[in-house]
């Protein structure tokens, strides 16, 4: 490409004789500009930042230091979607640099000082991806919210829990729907640690191994509201595990959400019909009169494989030789749509969860049937007789097999006899509220051990929300610290 679209092509008429062929502009440029939407205000506090901190270095003079700041002021009072971002001049940060080159001329090059365009593209990657995963905190934790207040509600809803997709156990509705919330809850920590390894931020980092201007990398960090260790200048700009981390954190959230879109789309099926799904997350069939489709369920699932999908291809890229550029090309937009696409299911999953309807009635009756008190039968035998627990078992499940022969869904009074229980001590419960409320170890079933769960829960989650509040409010702070602090710098007397 020569002409008018590859003027100010950077290394035009240095190191390149022409600009970027047009398959390279669509097939490399054009995916990097797409992630403008997520990159573009970023680098703008990246780049603020930067001037800032050659400022304090005494290593940009002070006119061209404050044309730069008011013009980049200016860039990043415009959304990304008004910036004339063109891939023929590169990705985001080559974008800006023709841009300001335009305006400020021979000034423009002093943003270069110090810096690669790889670094404010990861240092804008990286604080994308905080306030992305600080989105996604909060969506878990409205879900787990969710668990929590079904499982409150639910607490002596009987049914019969499941494994394998076959009646297991007598237990509550709550107990199930509350270990939602706590696998939740453990995502939350997953995501608290992503954000934080976010900040391994590659500021006065160089090409690789760092730069001879003096800029100090502590202020350059507090500035951006960043604490985090240093490594080394190299690891901070070519490391990949953390573009692993953010990815796979999100898609574990995702995970846990779309277990329950697959066991409600089971459990609201005519051969269940233990749930509902409210109908603003149903559709209609354009065929089928009669069909209600649970369609929001279908979202999550899909939604969640896509998910596996991209995930996977991040672990693929970044398989090469270190300091490679195609782990990073895709991996900027791909890392962060993740992030963003999982805090939209998780929402979706919260919203569903507490607007579905669960049929109690139809849970309770079909509690015992398929025999689910067998293991509780057992245990009683274990007791009153001083059988080992082997011996017990194979018993019940003689006598069940037999009952089932007969035609029978569950145990009836002659069994008890056959098993030798009749005038037990302590006899064997056949209620279902008489069965979970036997479970009374912690974690168990009982409605006492669910709400105190629950509150552990709770409690977990209170701690989760204030620590995200905080983080989300210092992130906004320092932002607008930023442009205060880059403004009065900008307009400074001479």
């Amino acid at each position: 490409m020569t002409g008018d679209a590859a003027n100010g092509y950077l290394g035009l008429g240095t190191r390149l004789n022409s600009g970027p062929s047009r398959l390279l502009v669509e097939a490399g440029f054009a995916t990097e500009v797409r992630q403008s939407r997520f990159l573009h205000s970023w680098i703008g506090v990246a780049d603020l930042v930067h001037v800032l901190a050659l400022r304090d270095a005494e290593a940009i003079p002070a006119e061209p230091g404050r044309r730069l700041l008011r013009t980049l002021l200016d860039m990043q009072s415009h959304d990304w979607a008004e910036m004339p971002y063109d891939p023929v001049h590169g990705d985001v940060y080559n974008n800006r640099e023709h841009l300001l080159r335009g305006l400020l001329g021979d000034d423009a090059g002093w943003l270069h000082l110090g810096r690669t365009r790889r670094e404010a593209g990861r240092v804008a990657f990286y604080l994308a991806a905080r306030a992305g995963l600080l989105d996604l905190h909060d969506s878990v934790t409205s879900f787990a919210s969710a668990a929590l207040a079904g499982s409150r509600e639910h607490v002596d809803t009987w049914w019969s829990d499941l494994t394998y997709l076959q009646p297991a156990q007598v237990s509550s509705l709550g107990h199930y729907l509350l270990s939602f919330g706590h696998e939740a809850s453990r995502q939350l920590d997953r995501v608290r640690r992503a954000h934080d390894a976010c900040g391994n931020l590659p500021v006065a980092a160089g090409g690789v191994a760092g730069t001879t201007v003096p800029v100090c990398r502590a202020s350059y960090l507090e500035r951006l509201g960043v604490t985090f260790p240093a490594t080394t200048s190299r690891d901070a700009m070519w490391g990949t595990d953390i573009l692993v981390e953010v990815a796979h954190v999100a898609t574990q959230a995702a995970l846990t959400v779309s277990k329950l879109a697959e066991d409600l789309m089971i459990f609201g099926s005519p051969p269940f019909g233990w749930v509902r799904i409210h109908d603003s997350h149903s559709r209609a069939s354009v065929y089928l009169p009669q069909k209600r489709n649970p369609y929001a369920l279908s979202v999550i699932r899909g939604g969640t494989s896509r998910l596996l999908g991209r995930a996977t291809g991040v672990l693929t890229s970044v398989r090469t030789p270190s300091a490679q550029t195609d782990n990073w090309i895709y991996n900027y937009g791909d890392v962060l749509e993740t992030v963003e696409l999982a805090s939209s299911l998780v929402s979706l999953a919260s919203e569903v969860l507490a607007r579905a309807t669960f049929d109690r009635d139809r849970l309770a009756a079909a509690a015992l049937d398929d025999f689910t008190e067998a293991p509780d039968l057992a245990e009683s035998m274990v007791v009153s007789s001083g059988i080992d627990y082997r011996t017990a078992h194979e018993a019940v499940a003689r006598v069940a097999e037999a009952a089932h022969q007969r035609g029978q869904r569950r145990f009836a009074a002659a069994d008890y006899d056959r098993l030798g229980l009749t005038g037990a001590v302590p006899p064997p419960a056949s209620t279902p509220a008489a069965l979970v409320a036997a479970r009374r170890q912690e974690g168990g079933a009982s409605p006492a051990q669910v709400r105190a769960s629950g509150r552990r829960l709770e409690r977990r989650l209170s701690r989760a929300t204030a620590w995200r509040s905080d983080a989300r409010a210092a992130a906004d702070s320092t932002t607008r610290s930023v442009v205060a602090e880059a403004t009065a710098a900008a307009n400074e007397s001479l």
